[in-house]
């Protein structure tokens, strides 16, 4: 007997609990409540001049500030944009055109000369691995020289006049 007392005391403390919630939310909901000035507006009675950037004196956003966030396109796309390919380089400019001349040969068994005439007119004589400008020399056969331009090789032959003295 004492256990079916326990059960209907705690049924009843139960159902009371939650007679005294239902209540609490009926009153909450149907009783009308007073707004008071300040309960509105907060800066009620006292003097103030400044607001809250993009907000009103009540705390309600301006309409600039919703505009600005109307504004945002939220369909753009969630990752970043590829960077644009890189500028393409111009090529470099073609080496200037070689200005030295054979003006002839010398080849002998541990003596071969190239005989060189540069822009200024001067003969010079070079071996195999001399600059002349910015020429150097690679090869040295009868009548033709090879040398390096501008890291390419260019083939000079013995330019032969048609004097009417002869020639070479």
């Amino acid at each position: 007997m004492r256990t079916r007392t326990a059960r209907r005391l705690l049924l009843a403390w139960a159902m009371t609990c939650l007679l005294a919630a239902v209540g609490t939310v009926v009153w909450a909901v149907r009783t009308p409540t007073a707004v008071s000035d300040t309960a509105t507006n907060p800066t009620a009675g006292k003097e103030t001049t400044s607001t809250v950037a993009g907000r009103n004196a009540r705390g309600v956003p301006e309409l600039s500030a919703l505009m600005a966030a109307a504004a945002v396109d939220l369909r753009k796309p969630l990752y970043d944009v590829p960077p644009p390919p890189p500028a393409v380089a111009a090529p470099p400019p073609p080496p200037p055109p070689l200005n030295v001349k054979l003006a002839g040969t010398v080849v002998e068994e541990g003596y071969s000369r190239a005989i060189l005439v540069n822009p200024e007119g001067r003969t010079e004589f070079k071996r195999i691995g001399e600059r002349s400008g910015d020429a150097e020399v690679l090869q040295i056969q009868p009548g033709k020289v090879t040398v390096r331009y501008h890291g390419e090789p260019i083939e000079l032959t013995v330019e032969r006049s048609n004097d009417a003295g002869g020639g070479m």
